[in-house]
This record gives C-alpha cells, structure tokens and sequence, in this order.
C-alpha cells in the first residue's frame, strides 16, 4: 500500500516514476528467481515421477526453519545454516518418499490418492513448525534488504543473490541433464518410461535421483524467501500455491515452462504495484495466468522438456 501511495505521488517528477516502476521490476525479477526454483524442483519431480508432490511446500519450510535454526538462532555461520537446510530437506523429503510415496505407487494408487497424501503431509508439517516456532514469522536479519543504488534504481542483494544463483543453477540443470548420463537417462525416462525399463535400467533409482535433486532445489529459493520476505508456517502453502499454478501454466512436466511461467509470476506481481495497491499484486498475477490457460490450454510449453 505504501508504495502504491508513492506511485500516486509521483506524477510530479517523470524521472521518479520511471526509477520506481524499474525498482519494482528488478524485485519482481528476483522474486520470480525465487519461486522459479522451486517450481523446477516440482516440476522435475511430477515429470519424472509422475507424484503431484503439494508437500514439497513442507520441505521448502523445513529447509527454512533449519537455516534459521542453526545460522539466526544459534548464530551459527550462514554456510553451516547452508548445509543444515539442505541435510534436513533431503532427509525430510527422503522420508515422505519411502514411507508414503513408495508404498502408495506400488500399490498402484491413482493420481488423485497422491495427491490427497501429499496435501495432508504439506498440514501436518506446518502444524508441526507453528508448534515448534510459532505462527508469526520469524526474524531475519534485514542483510539481505540492503542495497544498491544504479541510476536511482534500488538493487538488494537479496535481489542479486536471487538472480545469480537462478542463472548458476539453471545453468548447471541444464547442463547435467544435455550432458551427463544419468541426465540423459531422466530425460529418456520422462519422455518414454517403457523403453528405459527395456534397456534393463532401474527405473526406481532413477525416479528417486530426480526426487532428490528436486528437492535440493528447494534449499536456495527458501533461504532467499526467508531473508526477503519473511519466513512463518503460512508460506509453505503460499509457496506451493505459486508453484502448482506455475506448473500448469507452463505446460505440466515442462521444466523450461515451469520456470519461465515463475518468473512471470514475479515480475507481474512486483510490476502491479505501480498501478494498484499491493495486496492485489497475488490476485493479478493469478489472473494473468488464468488468462494464459484460456488462450493456451495445455500450458506455455506444453509439457515439452
């Protein structure tokens, strides 16, 4: 609301409005960076998987509070915040497969029991954090809020952070999966399980390396979020929701598509604020991808890998 104010205010000096709206574009960027993280995670696991996995919202959570916990409660230094996110979300990730995922898929459960499962899962961990932390946010160090300024636009560093580890990350997804076997071998499974299986690979280890570099995905995105915008139980569902839509708007088990549509997701939202109050930005962005599924049914890039 307080920028929206600003942005009304404005009309006196061009130059301020023109610097304002590009700020808010930068932020937006980098939001989507964020959630373009994780909406690859969850579409390299749906791809892959074929598990619609709602509680990687859960994990995304755990991966937060366990950086909190080690690096801002205890003061820890960041790196070993760093590691303990990322052991706890694989361990927690690793868990919800082998007892809930593992056991439904061979007992041949349809799609829709999944995704029930993993929905419950995604409330029982956020029930869990609002008991062991609370449901208020918790504090983070503004660090990250800090900036600078390039011709009047404001840039963080949560801003930069955001945008490079995105482009380091994306980079090196997709050079595992052009280049290395195994990457082939996911790209083979995605596209045609029943050949895989007949070239005699093992299809289960497979399915649960694309699991497991998933959820690393989550690791860096959460930390982010939770300098930048706050961390409390609420925003594993926040999060997710992001995600899903993202997902199906780029085109279900599209990572490229996934990611692009996250991105968007940001940048509208972030934009939006310019001409509309900020509790909108969600409602607008949601909107503009609805929009996108009525001209494009089957998503931006149609599941395309």
């Amino acid at each position: 609301m307080a920028l929206h104010l600003c942005v009304q205010h404005c009309g006196s000096s061009r130059g301020l409005c023109v610097t304002l709206f590009l700020s808010l574009a930068v932020g937006g960027l980098a939001s989507g960076c964020v959630y373009a993280l994780v909406a690859v995670g969850f579409s390299l696991i749906f791809g892959m998987t074929k598990i619609f996995h709602v509680a990687q919202g859960g994990v995304f959570l755990v991966a937060g509070y366990a950086y909190y916990w080690v690096s801002i409660e205890h003061h820890w230094l960041p790196l070993f915040g760093v590691v303990a996110s990322l052991v706890a979300s694989i361990a927690i990730g690793l868990l919800i497969y082998f007892l809930v995922y593992l056991r439904m898929l061979n007992s041949n459960r349809e799609f829709f029991s999944l995704f029930i499962g993993s929905f419950g899962l995604l409330v029982v961990i956020q029930n869990v954090i609002s008991i062991m932390f609370g449901v208020a946010p918790v504090p983070f160090p503004s660090t990250l809020l800090d900036g600078i300024h390039i011709k009047g636009v404001q840039v963080t560093y949560g801003d930069i952070v955001a945008v490079a580890l995105a482009v380091v990350l994306t980079a090196m997804m997709a050079w595992f999966l052009r280049y290395t076997v195994s990457g082939t071998r996911l790209r083979a499974l995605s596209d045609n399980p029943s050949l895989v299986r007949g070239y005699g690979l093992n299809l289960n280890k497979l399915r649960l390396l694309a699991y497991t570099i998933g959820t690393a995905l989550v690791v860096p995105g959460a930390i982010i979020y939770a300098y930048t915008q706050g961390l409390s139980p609420a925003a594993g569902s926040d999060i997710v929701t992001i995600v899903i839509v993202a997902s199906i708007a780029g085109g279900v088990g599209s990572l490229v598509g996934s990611g692009v549509v996250a991105l968007g997701y940001g940048f509208i939202s972030g934009i939006s604020v310019y001409w509309f109050p900020g509790a909108w930005a969600e409602a607008i962005a949601f909107v503009a991808f609805f929009l996108l599924l009525l001209v494009r049914p089957d998503g931006l890039f149609e599941g395309a890998n």
